[in-house]
C-alpha cells in the first residue's frame, strides 16, 4: 500500500471514531472533545484493533490548532476586554498564578523532574471546552457567560508567552537564553501590527467586499498558514504566529466574516487534533501508574475549581454563577496539550510524565462535562455582581 493509501486509510479511520465516539458522547450528554479523545485511544498503537498511524493524523491536527487559534485572535476584541475592566483581568492573572503555584508544589509531591513545566502547563482553561459548557450553562451570552469569554481570551494571550517558555530547553531557561525568544516575539508582534493595521485590514475588506464566500476560504485560510509559518521562521511557533494575525485583524471589518469561513474546517482538524491527542494517551502506562495518575488529576482539579470559585466570589458573583463559572473554566484542554509537546519536545517532561498530564487533561474534562448540566445557573442577570462590578463591565 503506497503512502497516500496509508493516509486515507488513516484518516477515514480516524473520522469514523471521532464521529462515532461524538455521538456517543453527546448522547450520555457529554462534551464530544471526550468522545474524540476515547477514539484516539481505540484507534491508538497502545490499544488492540484498528491501529492508525498518529502521524497523519497528528499534521491535521496541528493544522486544525492553526486555524483555531487564528479563530480565537479574529475574537480577541480589545474593546471586549477594555469593557470587562482591570479588576477581572487582575483576578484571573492571580488566579492562574495561584493555580501555577499549587501545580509546582504537587510536580515536586509527584516526582516531576521538572516541577515548573507543571506550573507554565496547568493555570490555562480550554477556551473551546470552556465556551461550550457555557452553552450548556445557557449563560454564553449572559455578563457572567461574556465575562468568562474575556478571561478565557486574555488566558489565551498568556499561552502564547508561555509557548515561549516551555519549547525552552532547561539548560537554556537562563536570562539570556530566554533573550532571543522573548525578542523575537516583541518584533514579530510589532511588525504584524503594523501589517496588520495596513495591508491586512484592506486585504479582509477586499476579501469581505468582493469575493464569494468559496473565494474567501482560500484567502482566510492562507493568512493563518502564512501568518504560522512566519512565526515558526521567527523562532517562535506556528500558533503563535496565527493567533497574532488573528488578532491584529480582530476588529477589522469582515472578521467575523472570516471566523464563519474558517469554523468548518477548524471543527473538522480540531477534531483530529484531539483524536491524535487521545492516540499519544499511552494506556498501559497510565493504568501501571493510575492511582499516581487518578491522585494527580484529582488534585488539580480540586485546586483549580477551588481557586476559580473564590476568585470569582471574591468578584462578588452569587454562589450559583461563580460555581457555574468555575466549573466552565475548570478543564484543561487544547493549549495545555500544545504547552505540554513543547515542553517534551524541548525535554522538559518525558513520555510518562506527558502521558501524566494527558490523564488529568481527560480526568478535568470528563468531570467538568459531567458535572455541567447540574450545576444551578444564576437565576438573574442583574443579581449575579454587585453593582459596582456591572458597572465597570457591563
Amino acid at each position: 500500500m503506497d503512502a497516500t493509501a496509508h493516509f486515507l486509510v488513516d484518516l477515514t479511520a480516524g473520522v469514523v471514531a471521532a464521529a462515532a465516539g461524538g455521538y456517543l458522547a453527546r448522547l450520555a450528554r457529554l462534551t464530544p472533545v471526550i468522545g474524540y479523545l476515547v477514539a484516539g485511544v481505540a484507534i491508538g498503537p497502545f490499544t488492540p484493533g484498528i491501529t492508525a498511524d498518529v502521524g497523519s493524523l497528528s499534521g491535521l491536527g496541528e493544522l486544525g490548532l492553526i486555524l483555531l487559534v487564528f479563530s480565537l485572535g479574529l475574537g480577541f476584541a480589545p474593546s471586549e476586554l477594555r469593557r470587562v475592566g482591570a479588576a477581572p483581568l487582575l483576578a484571573n492573572v492571580a488566579a492562574m498564578a495561584a493555580i501555577g503555584a499549587g501545580s509546582f508544589f504537587v510536580a515536586r509531591l509527584f516526582g516531576v523532574h521538572d516541577a515548573v513545566t507543571a506550573a507554565l502547563v496547568v493555570p490555562l482553561s480550554s477556551t473551546a471546552i470552556g465556551v461550550a459548557l457555557l452553552d450548556v450553562l445557557g449563560i454564553r451570552s449572559r455578563f457572567p457567560g461574556r465575562l468568562a469569554i474575556a478571561l478565557l481570551i486574555a488566558q489565551d494571550l498568556f499561552a502564547v508567552a508561555l509557548l515561549v517558555l516551555a519549547g525552552t530547553p532547561p539548560d537554556r531557561l537562563t536570562p539570556s537564553g530566554l533573550l532571543m525568544p522573548l525578542a523575537s516575539s516583541i518584533v514579530f508582534v510589532t511588525i504584524a501590527i503594523v501589517l496588520g493595521a495596513t495591508v491586512l485590514h484592506r486585504l479582509v475588506a477586499a476579501a469581505v467586499r468582493r469575493a464569494t464566500p468559496d473565494q474567501s476560504i482560500p484567502t482566510f485560510t492562507a493568512i493563518a498558514l502564512i501568518a504560522g509559518w512566519l512565526g515558526h521562521k521567527a523562532g517562535l511557533s506556528y500558533e503563535f504566529g496565527a493567533f497574532v494575525a488573528g488578532a491584529v485583524i480582530s476588529e477589522a471589518a469582515g472578521s467575523r466574516t472570516a471566523q464563519a469561513v474558517v469554523k468548518p474546517f477548524r471543527e473538522l482538524f480540531l477534531m483530529l487534533f484531539f483524536v491524535a491527542l487521545g492516540m499519544a494517551l499511552d494506556v498501559r502506562a497510565v493504568l501501571a501508574a493510575w492511582p499516581a495518575v487518578l491522585a494527580l488529576g484529582a488534585i488539580l482539579i480540586f485546586l483549580r475549581f477551588g481557586v476559580w470559585t473564590a476568585t470569582l466570589r471574591a468578584l462578588k458573583f452569587a454562589w450559583p454563577a461563580a460555581t457555574g463559572l468555575a466549573i466552565a473554566l475548570l478543564p484543561l484542554g487544547e493549549f495545555n496539550m500544545v504547552l505540554a509537546n513543547a515542553a517534551q519536545a524541548a525535554g522538559r517532561i518525558d513520555a510518562s510524565e506527558f502521558a501524566g498530564l494527558i490523564g488529568a487533561t481527560f480526568l478535568s474534562i470528563v468531570v467538568a462535562s459531567v458535572a455541567a448540566p447540574f450545576a444551578r445557573r444564576p437565576s438573574d442577570e442583574r443579581t449575579v455582581v454587585d453593582d459596582d462590578v456591572a458597572k465597570g463591565t457591563a
